[in-house]
C-alpha cells in the first residue's frame, strides 16, 4: 500500500511538471530582450502607417517577455512588394510579421501579379478591422462638385492612385470599368497622404478604396468640418454603410456582374490583414495571434486611434484562413470577370 502511495505521489508529481515544462515552452516561445519587427507594405503617415504603429506599441505587452516590436515601411505595388519579402525572404522563426492589402491574396487568385507571388507563402495572423470601401472627395465651400447623378458622373472625373494593385487601384479601375471613360485614373502617388493633396491642389477630384477606419485616421479634420463627399460604397449588399449619404455602387451593377463584384467587396472582410511567413512554429504564431487580438479589441489602441466611438472590428487569424479559402474555391468564371473589372483602362 504504501508503495503504491509513493508511486501515485511520483506520477502526480511527474504529471505537474510536464504539464509546466508544456506550458513553459508553449507560451515562453521567445528569447529574451527579443525585438519583433513590423513590416508596413505602405508608406509613413498614411492611414495602414498609423494603425499598424499603434499596433506595434501596445502588441508587445501580450507577448511573452514584452519584446519591443519595431516598424518598417516597405511601400511598394500596393504593399505586394512587402508581401513577397514577407513569403521569401523574411526569418521564419516569428520576428518578422506585416501589414498588408488584402488585395495581396485576391489578385493572385486573378492572375494579375506578376510576382509570382503565392498567398499560401504567408500565415495569416488576423486582421485589424474590417469595413466597406468608399470613393470620396471634397467639398468646395459647402458645395458638392464632383458632378456625379443617381446615373453616374456626367462630366470627367479623375482619380488619383497610387498603383494598379492595391485598394487604391482596384476601386478605382473597378469604377472606371462600370461607369465608363468619363472616369479617369492617375497612378504614381507613393501614398494616400499624396493624393489627399493631390485634391486640395485640385489636380484630381477623387480618390477611391479608402475604409471608415481610413477615413476616421487620416483625413479625421476633413470629417469633423463636413468637407468630405462620400460618392459611392463598395459593398455587399447584406452590408451596412457607415457613410448614408454614399450611393452603393450595387446599384450600377448589371445582375451578372453581381457574383464578380461581391468577391472583390469580400477585401471588406479583412480590410487590415496582418501575416507572418509561412513556417513560423505553432507555438509562436499562436502567441502573435492571441496578443494581436488582444491588441485590436483592447480601450488604449481604440482610444489612440480615436475609435473610442467607432471601435475596431478585428477578425482573427483563424476567421481569415476560413474567408480565403471561400475566396480561392471561386469559380473560374467569376474570378475571370473579376480579373476584368479591375483591369487598368487608359
Amino acid at each position: 500500500m504504501v508503495m503504491m502511495r509513493l508511486k501515485s505521489c511520483l506520477f502526480a508529481l511527474l504529471s505537474v511538471g510536464l504539464l509546466n515544462i508544456g506550458t513553459a515552452n508553449a507560451v515562453d516561445v521567445f528569447e529574451p530582450n527579443t525585438t519583433l519587427k513590423l513590416v508596413v507594405g505602405f508608406s509613413a503617415g498614411g492611414a495602414v502607417d498609423i494603425t499598424a504603429r499603434n499596433i506595434a506599441r501596445f502588441m508587445g505587452q501580450y507577448i511573452p517577455g514584452q519584446p519591443k516590436i519595431i516598424v518598417q515601411n516597405m511601400p511598394g505595388a500596393g504593399s505586394m512588394k512587402a508581401a513577397v519579402w514577407l513569403g521569401s525572404q523574411a526569418p521564419k522563426d516569428g520576428s518578422v510579421f506585416g501589414s498588408l492589402s488584402p488585395s495581396v491574396f485576391t489578385q493572385p487568385l486573378i492572375g494579375i501579379s506578376e510576382t509570382g507571388f503565392l498567398p499560401s507563402s504567408l500565415a495569416w495572423i488576423g486582421s485589424a478591422d474590417s469595413g466597406e470601401f468608399y470613393c470620396l472627395n471634397l467639398k468646395k465651400d459647402g458645395i458638392d462638385t464632383s458632378g456625379f447623378d443617381h446615373n453616374g458622373p456626367t462630366k470627367e472625373f479623375i482619380i488619383g492612385a497610387t498603383a494598379t494593385v492595391g485598394n487604391s487601384g482596384d476601386f478605382s479601375f473597378l469604377l472606371r470599368n462600370i461607369m465608363g471613360p468619363k472616369i479617369k485614373v492617375v497612378l504614381g502617388y507613393e501614398g494616400i497622404t499624396d493624393v489627399i493633396k493631390a485634391m486640395e491642389a485640385g489636380e484630381v477630384d477623387g480618390l477611391c478604396g479608402m475604409i471608415p477606419a481610413g477615413i476616421y485616421a487620416q483625413m479625421a479634420g476633413y470629417v469633423k468640418d463636413g468637407r468630405l463627399n462620400y460618392l459611392l460604397a463598395f459593398a455587399k449588399r447584406n452590408r451596412e454603410i457607415s457613410f448614408k449619404s454614399a450611393a452603393n455602387i450595387n446599384d450600377y451593377l448589371r445582375d451578372e456582374d453581381q457574383p464578380a463584384a461581391d468577391f472583390i467587396f469580400s477585401q471588406s472582410d479583412f480590410a487590415r490583414p496582418f501575416a507572418a511567413p509561412s513556417g513560423v512554429p505553432k507555438d509562436r504564431l499562436d502567441v502573435l495571434r492571441d496578443a494581436f487580438m488582444k491588441t485590436v479589441t483592447s480601450d488604449e489602441l481604440n482610444e489612440a486611434l480615436g475609435r473610442s466611438e467607432h471601435k475596431m472590428a478585428p477578425v482573427s487569424g483563424q476567421e481569415l484562413e476560413k474567408i480565403n479559402a471561400q475566396l480561392s474555391s471561386a469559380p473560374p468564371k467569376v474570378l475571370e470577370r473579376v480579373k476584368q473589372l479591375l483591369a487598368p483602362v487608359d
